[in-house]
């Protein structure tokens, strides 16, 4: 190999091997954020009270959170359902609501998980929202979608200016 190429060579492989170590540490971070390694450590309240501190320390919002899991370990696949219904509705909540009050309930009532979450923003009409293709919108979609394929209960209650309230029931089955 010429000086020249083998240079060239040694300069593009150098910056193969940049952007594979950005893709690999991106992937990884898209991991954790779909799946919190907490979760099995700490329990889906705890991780919820971390989500909600990093959310009231990067937006201006004010946030209510009730629970009474105890000592209740919820199968994986429902915690992370959850979860990831929670980070969605967050989503929602900045790029869209203008919410400025976000109250949410995790509770055990008669055998089941009741998961409300509810914000005093903008608000929009729920029932046209599922009623059109909403082609590209995945997130609300995505959630119903989530919860549906673990036989749980949807509800999405929204009216302009009247905010939005989402609630997901699951039956209580423990992990052992």
């Amino acid at each position: 190999i010429e000086k020249r190429n083998f240079d060239t060579t040694l300069r593009l492989i150098k910056g193969a091997k940049r952007i594979l170590t950005d893709t690999t540490n991106k992937i990884r971070t898209l991991f954790i954020d779909l799946r919190p390694v907490e979760l099995d450590m700490l329990g889906l309240p705890s991780v919820l009270r971390e989500l909600f501190s990093h959310y009231t320390k990067s937006y201006p919002l004010n946030i209510k959170f009730r629970e009474n899991m105890g000592n209740i370990r919820i199968k994986d696949d429902v915690a992370i359902t959850l979860y990831r219904v929670i980070q969605e509705a967050f989503n929602n909540i900045v790029k869209h609501a203008k919410a400025k009050n976000v109250k949410i309930d995790l509770l055990l009532k008669k055998g089941e998980i009741n998961f409300t979450i509810e914000d005093d923003g903008t608000g929009f009409d729920a029932d046209a929202f599922f009623k059109e293709a909403n082609v590209g919108k995945f997130g609300l979609a995505g959630m119903k979608e989530r919860v549906d394929l673990l036989n749980g209960k949807f509800l999405l209650q929204s009216k302009f200016k009247n905010g939005t309230k989402i609630t997901v029931v699951f039956p209580i089955i423990e992990e052992m």
